[in-house]
């Protein structure tokens, strides 16, 4: 009983400082798609580090019915301050920073 407890509360701990926490959400134009845009928690901050938009953005598009298409990784990272999302019909691509967009049908990080 005291392990199970124990590794309840280490489990907790880890989510706790490790998580992702959730920014917002945008919805396309035509309602087909949506952005979810998260941050990488830190175990620890020190002054002067930008505060929350120095941490990583993750980017996630989804479809109307709330299946993942793709996401951000790490090839295609931004700071979070850097997100500015503009839908791209013409090329089929969401761009969420400067030089950084997501293939509409492929899911594909483009940078």
């Amino acid at each position: 009983m005291i392990s199970d407890l124990f590794f309840t509360f280490i489990f907790m701990a880890c989510g706790a400082l490790f998580g992702d926490d959730f920014m917002y959400s945008k919805t396309s134009p035509n309602g087909e798609h949506t952005i979810e845009v998260y941050t990488e928690r830190r175990a620890f901050a020190m002054p002067g580090d930008g505060g929350i938009g120095s941490r990583s953005a993750i980017i996630v598009l989804k479809d109307k019915n709330g299946k993942i298409i793709g996401r951000s990784n790490d090839e295609c990272s931004v700071f979070y301050y850097d997100v500015d999302i503009e839908w791209d019909y013409p090329n089929n691509e969401v761009n969420f920073a400067r030089a950084r967009s997501i293939n509409l049908t492929t899911g594909k990080c483009l940078y």
